[in-house]
């Protein structure tokens, strides 16, 4: 059962509609990295896939730089949040060199067409926007899993 509470601290709690999941897919043995320092984004994208057999793992892009992953990595959503677009992209670039081969989704609320342009420029192999539609989602997941 998906929580539909968030507490991020002990000053900060927001409230969410239960997320329709995808049931009905298999991804498993699949990891997921998620690069994000957006907390709520990550955790919307954990609860969205709490209910499959797929494995997520959260770094914010401090943590991506500074650690090593041992496990074997199947695909990677980077948050790009329009605050630290500069910040996004150059870590996609990092996490690129870092994990190479492994597909780059970028997923941010910065929409403009130069603004996807520059995420694909910078080794996205894909795009998804926020709020995140997770029909696309899957879509997206189905293509590079």
């Amino acid at each position: 059962m998906l929580s539909n509470s968030i507490s991020i601290n002990s000053k900060t709690n927001f409230t969410m509609q239960p997320l329709d999941c995808p049931i009905n897919l298999n991804w498993y043995g699949k990891t997921i990295l998620i690069v994000d320092n957006n907390f709520i984004s990550a955790f919307l994208l954990k609860e969205y896939f709490s209910v499959t057999s797929l494995k997520l793992i959260h770094h914010t892009y401090n943590e991506v730089l500074n650690i090593k992953i041992d496990e074997r990595i199947d695909l990677i959503i980077n948050g790009i949040n329009l605050i630290e677009m500069k910040t996004g992209l150059g870590m996609t670039a990092i996490i690129k060199k870092k994990y190479p081969g492994i597909p780059l989704i970028a997923y941010s609320s910065s929409v403009h067409d130069y603004e996807i342009k520059a995420c694909y420029n910078a080794g996205c192999n894909d795009f998804i926007e926020k709020p995140v539609d997770f029909d696309y989602l899957d879509e997206l997941l189905a293509k590079y899993l």
